[in-house]
């Protein structure tokens, strides 16, 4: 008897290891992983005034438009100031949530999209800020969609409340 409760044991262990690592094996990322390191990679390009980083970071629709570098400079500019990176999650620094949506069909992903807000911003100047990312992973009809297409930069009062936008790039859709 206790063979087959060992096999099945055993079996059962290997689906549960195999159902939580292949997804990341085939190189699909979670929501999750997404919205952080985009997040993260976002910020640091307005901390750096790393304009080439962050056009990087957007589709090749969004690329083509000529007024994308005249968005990123106006952008870094309304960003004024730097936030410390390290600060996340902790002792009431910045945090991430995100929405998105996905589209599927005969178990095949076409489209998959996901939108990081990035919330309790504060820099070392003392403003606040919101981030919102529009983010498109997997485009299969238009693969020029994957990447960023928007950046919405937003000024927020102590009361949390939005002030003033600067928009950089433009959703695509």
């Amino acid at each position: 008897m206790a063979g087959p409760v060992t096999r099945r044991r055993l079996l059962a262990a290997g689906v549960a290891l195999a159902t939580a690592t292949l997804p990341g094996c085939l190189g699909h990322r979670t929501d999750r992983e997404i919205e952080h390191d985009l997040s993260r990679r976002v910020l640091a390009c307005l901390n750096e005034d790393d304009a080439d980083g962050l056009e990087a970071l957007f589709c090749e629709a969004s690329r083509a438009r000529p007024e994308l570098r005249a968005e990123i400079a106006r952008g870094m500019g309304f960003f004024e100031g730097r936030v410390d990176l390290s600060a996340g999650w902790r002792e009431g620094g910045w945090s991430t949530v995100s929405g998105g949506g996905l589209y599927a069909e005969g178990g095949r992903v076409l489209e998959r999209s996901v939108d990081p807000h990035v919330t309790g911003i504060v820099i070392d100047a003392g403003r606040r800020y919101k981030v919102v990312i529009c983010y498109c992973d997997v485009g299969v009809d238009h693969p020029d969609w994957v990447g960023v297409s928007e950046i919405d930069v937003i000024a927020t009062r102590p009361d949390r409340h939005n002030g003033e936008k600067c928009a950089i790039g433009q959703y695509v859709k």
